[in-house]
C-alpha cells in the first residue's frame, strides 16, 4: 500500500527518502466496510485517508434529504477539507460505497509534518487546491450543463458508476429526480 501511496504523491510532490519514510511512519492501515462513514456530518475532521482501493462518496443533509456532493474512486487521498481547514465541525459526511483499504493519519502529526518538512505542506496545499478544483468544476457543470450531459460526462469519467452507486445517490449528484435520470437513462438507451 505505501508503494501505491509514493506512486500517488509523486503527482503532485516528489518527497525526498526521508520525507516519505516520515509521512508512512505516522500512518495506520485499515479497512473499513461498505456503507460505514470514514467522517459523519457535524463531527471534526480529525483524519487524513488515503484510500488505496474503494469508492466513496461525499454527502450533505438539505432539508432532511441526503444530498450527494461527489463520488470519489481510489486510489486518492481526502478529507472533509473545509473541516480539516477552519476545524469548525464538517458539513459534509464520506461514506464508503464497496470496501476500502486505506491508511490514515491523525491530524496532529500531519501538522507537524507540515511544520517540519516544506514539501509536505506543500503537498497538503496542493491536495486541498485540488479538492477544490475539484467541487468548482462540478458546480460549474451543473450551472452550464444539462442533465444529459451531466450524466453522459459522469459515466466517461466514472464507467462503473451504475454497478457501484444506487441511483437515488446518482440522480442526486447529477441534480436531478430518479425518475428524471430514469428519463434520460432511457432515451439513451434507445439512441444507441
Amino acid at each position: 500500500m505505501h508503494k501505491a501511496l509514493r506512486q500517488y504523491l509523486d503527482q503532485f510532490v516528489k518527497l525526498n527518502d526521508e520525507e516519505f519514510q516520515t509521512m508512512s511512519s505516522l500512518c495506520k492501515s485499515t479497512r473499513i466496510n461498505k456503507n460505514e462513514h470514514l467522517i459523519k456530518e457535524g463531527q471534526y475532521a480529525k483524519k487524513l485517508f488515503f484510500i488505496h482501493t474503494g469508492f466513496v462518496r461525499y454527502y450533505q443533509n438539505v432539508d432532511g434529504e441526503e444530498t450527494t456532493r461527489d463520488f470519489i474512486f481510489s486510489p486518492v487521498m481526502l478529507t472533509a477539507y473545509e473541516s480539516w481547514i477552519t476545524f469548525n465541525p464538517s458539513d459534509v459526511s464520506i461514506q464508503a460505497l464497496i470496501d476500502c483499504k486505506m491508511l490514515v493519519w491523525n491530524r496532529e502529526g500531519i501538522m507537524s509534518l507540515y511544520n517540519e518538512y516544506p514539501s509536505i505542506n506543500k503537498l497538503g496545499r496542493i491536495l486541498a487546491e485540488q479538492a477544490f478544483i475539484n467541487l468548482n468544476q462540478h458546480y460549474r457543470r451543473l450551472l452550464k450543463d444539462d442533465a444529459m450531459a451531466r450524466y453522459k460526462d459522469l459515466l466517461l469519467k466514472e464507467p462503473d458508476i451504475l454497478k457501484l452507486a444506487p441511483l437515488q445517490q446518482i440522480a442526486s449528484f447529477l441534480n436531478v429526480t430518479p425518475q428524471h435520470l430514469s428519463r434520460i437513462r432511457k432515451s439513451l438507451s434507445e439512441s444507441e
